[in-house]
């Protein structure tokens, strides 16, 4: 619940980016041993401030540079200019001119780069191999410096800026933004339009061209820039490299970046001045912002402005504000609104960026709620007004300290150039240069420090109120969106009451935090969680010294098996609900869990649920008896299984709503997985069993009675198995390893034999009015299919969506997903087009780049792919979970938990792979979807084709 709800409220600020309560670091360090001597800050004579640190056995190098101008950047005439140079500077530069080449490059080096243009900065990050860093800065800084702006750029990156802008256009989410632009301080530059399309940058490609050189001259100047590197290099030479290609740029106009550190006076500690006029409009505060979207949700969101946070105690308290008025235990506002049946889920956040702060209590209501807008409001200012007069446990502040210090010695689990990205991000925000370190600077803070900001920024009359909802009904409409809006004013005796809500008994602080305990918990559920008759194995991963542990399980029963019976909509409807209930098990107790650092989150697989575990080592056995015990007791009542369906219902509909093409991969996936029925089918059926006794009665009875009695078990754990193999709470864990595969007992294992059951295409094509899904998977259990996936992968991932992008001009969205399916590997080649055309056209388009791209396909292009997919492999195995999956693999493909050994065959099969078998595989592939008489309003189609891949024998169902 938490979980999905973080992700949602990114959607609720203004153009203001999230600041979480904890600080992810990059895969394999640990940040309290990165010491003085690994890492070194300086500025070039230019004003470049740079941190360079340094991994010395990292695999990964990386660099992320921002600017400081983003989207509150924009000229007043051509909004979106700063997104548009953003996506033209990856279009190549004056030394590398190919529009893409950057991409090439990137992706040669087994890497990813990415750009973004936020409220105030515009941010660039990559990360590859360590051979491939120098010559990617030196390629970063021509594209920075030098870029191609010329009529060609321009057109590409207008297109992907318009297309970017329609694929938002229907989203709730965005259409909200759009309001809260609508309603902010017109002198605020939040309120222009940032993210830019043709109309708002209307302009000759001349005057754009104009336009865009002295945007990027007054811009993307050296002194208004940060520049953070990971590194495997000594730290002197790569400074002196650094020095070398970044210290020729020189700085000629003012920075931007000295605006951030004037002075500011504070009263209390709390600062009173902000650097830019105020965000909020004066006339929307102490009102309701009605807000029409189509999403049967509805939703409320109270928003506070708050000073700027100058300086890391500022922050700090900021965020300790938000965590208490945000806690869910019992005592918390959401508790008493659940209570009273006015809420399902509350968060809270508190997102800045130096210059502007907010502070978002998101609530979902239900039809009770959203009738008594005033009573919700009332018991969060009841609970404000506690805290406000009430001096907190020593507990809260000193667990806080805990987990800051415990996050601070913990595996990193985050990609490097992510890490990156927050550094470069923070070192333009933050006046410190102590980057790597001051995010877990501890602090505690007296509750008249705390009083007096609640006091001073939490007001009725301070707070602008947004109830979104498809109940309300619109009089005023946003500019580009269209998405329809009402501004009421609350009446004077409203506020007056709200200013004096009294607390209750019902309403107190967050108990202290079970999960925080040195305590190993309890031996994992009787004998390894043998929750059935059959025996549950587990299969160990040594990561020495290791203090998280990654654990992950895969449950299987009958049940949950996929066959003719469970591959309906309605058996996946419960697979979801299960799901759900595994991630809201633990109830209340969940929240205390994610603070320590514990978290769990569900896959649906062909024969169960996968689960994944993360935690610190010394309470995961506890937290894993915990989540598994209380998901699948007995008794489910009403209450519960309503709330565990609407979670379902919610965490589907966000992620679909927030791409379009999501759902048609998630459809092409589940056909290749061989279900028979549609993201569309699950969500009305999810609709429908909500308030059903007899469905609650056909979960309890068909799925946790058929997991509690013969359920089946799969454990991988990777951790420091020192500690594994002395710590009580895994005494009863025997590790077991599979037979060989002739002796393999079909009694133990649930998985599916692809090859006899009927419903599985090797190739689905799903093709709506404007997205396309063509996913290629595997149609045995030979390891040279697999082999082919992960090449096909290298080979055509930056030809496709530079095909698609840059040359045919007909997608922002472009690219190939990855299937984590391990049953059935598959690649999902996908497209969503801004413009209305029909999906039989649009798969013309894959024939066509599949004929010219394997056609002129040479035999270095596919040794490079080889090579890159062999190491993409190497480096997977490196991190926990990949290795984890790995390992998932070799049982399915080998039989053996031998993970050195899966890796040396699949190396050997890639290796094999040859221009003949490509055209061979591509030739057949083509045959599927080139057919003359294909439905001119096609809707969806599955394509299967027999293991010998003999295009005679295809078999085509419309459906």
């Amino acid at each position: 619940m938490r979980i999905l709800f973080r992700s949602l409220i990114l959607f609720i600020s203004l153009l203001l980016i999230l600041v979480p309560a904890t600080y992810a670091v990059p895969k394999g360090e640990k940040i309290a041993e990165i010491g003085s001597e690994r890492y070194d800050i300086f500025k070039l004579e230019n004003g470049l401030k740079v941190l360079l640190i340094r991994g010395e056995d990292t695999q990964i190098s990386g660099a992320a540079i921002s600017i400081s101008g983003g989207r509150m950047s924009t000229p007043e005439q051509l909004q979106g200019l700063p997104h548009l140079l953003e996506h033209i500077v990856f279009l190549g530069s004056n030394t590398y001119p190919g529009t893409s080449n950057w991409h090439e490059f990137i992706n040669q080096h087994v890497g990813w780069s990415n750009g973004s243009t936020l409220s105030d900065l515009t941010r660039f990050q990559f990360q590859l191999k360590n051979d491939g860093l120098k010559e990617g800065l030196i390629r970063l800084n021509a594209m920075l410096f030098h870029p191609s702006i010329n009529a060609r750029t321009i057109k590409i990156g207008l297109s992907e800026v318009d297309k970017e802008f329609t694929s938002k256009k229907e989203n709730d989410w965005q259409g909200i933004l759009s309001v809260l632009r609508a309603a902010a301080n017109p002198k605020h530059p939040g309120s222009k339009f940032g993210i830019g399309n043709t109309q708002s940058l209307q302009a000759s490609s001349s005057q754009l061209k104009a336009a865009l050189k002295n945007y990027q001259a007054q811009y993307y100047v050296p002194r208004n820039m940060t520049l953070a590197v990971y590194t495997h290099s000594e730290l002197p030479e790569m400074r002196q490299f650094i020095e070398n290609v970044f210290g020729q740029q020189n700085s000629f106009s003012s920075p931007l970046a000295a605006k951030r550190s004037n002075n500011i006076s504070t009263v209390n500690d709390i600062p009173q001045t902000a650097l830019t006029p105020p965000l909020f409009n004066k006339e929307s505060l102490g009102s309701l912002i009605a807000v029409q979207t189509r999403s049967p949700s509805h939703t409320l969101d109270l928003r506070f402005e708050l000073p700027p946070a100058i300086d890391h105690p500022t922050h700090a308290l900021y965020q300790l504000i938000a965590e208490l008025i945000g806690h869910e235990t019992k005592g918390s506002i959401i508790a008493r609104l659940r209570n009273l049946g006015l809420a399902t889920e509350l968060n809270t956040v508190f997102q800045g960026d130096g210059q502007n702060e907010v502070l978002d209590i998101y609530i979902r209501l239900t039809n009770s709620g959203l009738r008594s807008l005033d009573e919700v409001i009332g018991v969060v200012f009841s609970y404000i007004n506690l805290l406000s007069t009430h001096e907190l446990p020593l507990y809260v502040q000193e667990e806080r300290i805990q987990i800051l210090t415990r996050s601070q010695s913990l595996i990193g689990t985050q990609d490097v150039g992510d890490w990156l990205g927050e550094l470069s991000k923070d070192m333009l925000r933050m006046p410190t240069t102590n980057w790597l370190q001051y995010k877990y600077e501890t602090f505690k803070f007296s509750h008249s420090t705390i009083s007096a900001a609640l006091k001073a920024w939490l007001q009725p009359r301070a707070m602008q109120a947004v109830l979104s909802s498809p109940s309300v009904t619109g009089k005023h409409k946003t500019p580009y969106f269209n998405t329809r809006y009402s501004l009421h004013k609350f009446n004077h005796s409203q506020m007056k009451n709200w200013q004096a809500s009294q607390h209750d008994d019902s309403l107190g602080f967050p108990t202290p935090n079970p999960y925080l305990s040195t305590a190993t918990g309890e031996p994992i559920i009787d004998s390894v969680m043998q929750l059935g008759d059959l025996e549950s194995q587990i299969h160990l991963i040594d990561i020495k010294n290791s203090l998280e542990a990654k654990v992950i399980v895969n449950l299987s029963a009958k049940n949950l098996t996929l066959s003719a019976k469970t591959a309906t909509p309605y058996y996946l409807t419960l697979k979801f609900i299960l799901m759900s209930r595994i991630e809201m098990a633990l109830g209340d107790q969940q929240y205390f869990a994610s603070l320590a650092g514990y978290s769990v989150r569900t896959e649906f697989t062909q024969d169960g649920v996968r689960l994944i575990f993360s935690g610190r080592r010394e309470g995961i056995a506890k937290y894993i008896t915990d989540v598994i015990q209380a998901a699948v007791k007995t008794q489910v009542t009403q209450v519960e299984f309503d709330a565990i369906t609407d979670h379902a219902l919610n965490r589907l509909i966000s992620y679909f709503n927030a791409n379009n093409f999501n759902q048609a991969s998630f459809d092409s996936e589940l056909k290749v997985r061989g279900y028979e029925c549609t993201a569309t089918e699950i969500i009305e059926k999810l609709k429908k069993v909500k308030l059903d006794q007899a469905s609650r009665l056909m979960f309890t009875t068909q799925i946790i009675d058929n997991v509690r009695t013969k359920g089946f078990l799969k454990i991988f754990y990777a951790g420091d198995l020192a500690y594994f193999k002395t710590n009580a709470s895994f005494k009863d864990w025997v590790q077991k390893k599979t037979e060989s595969p002739k002796n393999k007992p079909q009694s133990t294992s649930s998985e599916i034999d692809i090859e006899t059951y009927p419903n599985f295409p090797s190739i689905y094509v799903l093709a709506t009015q404007n997205v396309v899904s063509w996913r290629i998977a595997t149609v045995s259990q030979e390891l040279d299919e697999l082999a082919a996936i992960l090449v096909d992968r290298e080979l055509w991932e930056t030809k496709f969506k530079t095909f698609m992008r840059q040359d045919k001009k007909i997608a922002y969205h472009a690219g190939i997903r990855v299937s984590r399916s391990i049953h059935r590997p598959s690649l999902d080649f996908i497209i969503e087009s801004s413009e209305h055309q029909t999906g039989r056209t649009l798969t013309e388009v894959y024939r066509n780049f599949f004929q010219q791209s394997v056609a002129s396909l040479t035999d270095e292009e596919l040794d490079i792919a080889k090579q890159q997919a062999i190491q993409r492999l190497k480096l997977k195995s490196k991190t926990p979970e990949g290795a984890l999956e790995l390992m998932q693999s070799s049982l399915y493909f080998l039989a053996s938990d031998n993970l050195s050994e899966y890796l040396t065959q699949l190396e050997n099969k890639i290796n094999a792979d040859s221009l003949e078998a490509i055209q061979h595989r591509q030739a057949c592939r083509l045959s599927m979807i080139n057919h003359k008489n294909l439905p001119a309003k096609q809707v969806d189609c599955y394509v299967s084709i027999t293991k010998q891949d003999d295009a005679s024998s295809k078999h085509v169902n419309y459906l």
